[in-house]
């Protein structure tokens, strides 16, 4: 009778790979997962709103985000996990619709800002400049990098509409994405000596 021995050798590194998440707002439903990375298990949560997808000043309707906050500073705010991330970036399109007000001049106008914590309880943190609102109809891309500091698996995104006066005022947000790179640790088994044991 012979018998075999193998011993195995178990190893790990580091593997640098994308991730995305990403709410293209196509549903009325604040879970949406539209990127690479699923999203599904944190929600949109309004404050000083209703907290609903489909009513109030801050809902989804036409495959966009919108805010028309009726004249108070009305904020929705999600949670992510940026753990291990490497480097991230925020982006989504945006318009502004109707009798918005220039916050450009100095002067009061209607404004969006975009912030960031690392945990529930922090203190939000803007990143990137205001988003003015101007007379009439303009529209553009958001983009800016995250900082470091915010890499952890509780992080959370803020946008924060500030001065909106009601009716004929909107902002939209589309193709919400947060993408970059993050560490993985891979672990490779490796088979070492292999020995026979003669029992005869």
């Amino acid at each position: 009778i012979s018998l075999i021995f193998i011993s195995f050798v178990g190893s790990s590194s580091a593997v640098n790979g994308p991730f995305q998440y990403r709410d293209q707002f196509d549903s009325v439903s604040y879970n949406n997962s539209d990127g690479t990375t699923d999203w599904s298990a944190e929600s949109w949560d309004e404050t000083g709103d209703d907290d609903s997808a489909s009513s109030g000043g801050i809902l989804i309707t036409g495959n966009r985000l919108r805010f028309n906050s009726g004249g108070g500073t009305d904020t929705i705010q999600r949670a992510l996990d940026l753990e291990n991330t490497i480097t991230a970036t925020l982006s989504f399109d945006w318009e502004f619709d109707g009798t918005t007000e220039d916050c450009n001049d100095g002067t009061a106008g209607d404004e969006i800002n975009v912030l960031i914590r690392a945990q529930s309880g922090d203190a939000f943190t803007q990143i990137g400049a205001d988003i003015c609102g101007e007379p009439d109809e303009n529209s553009g891309t958001y983009s800016e990098s995250i900082p470091a500091s915010f890499f952890t698996a509780t992080a959370e995104i803020q946008i924060l509409a500030d001065g909106f006066a009601g009716g004929t005022e909107f902002f939209y947000v589309e193709n919400l994405n947060i993408s970059g790179n993050a560490t993985s640790v891979a672990t490779t088994i490796n088979i070492g000596d292999t020995v026979w044991y003669d029992l005869d």
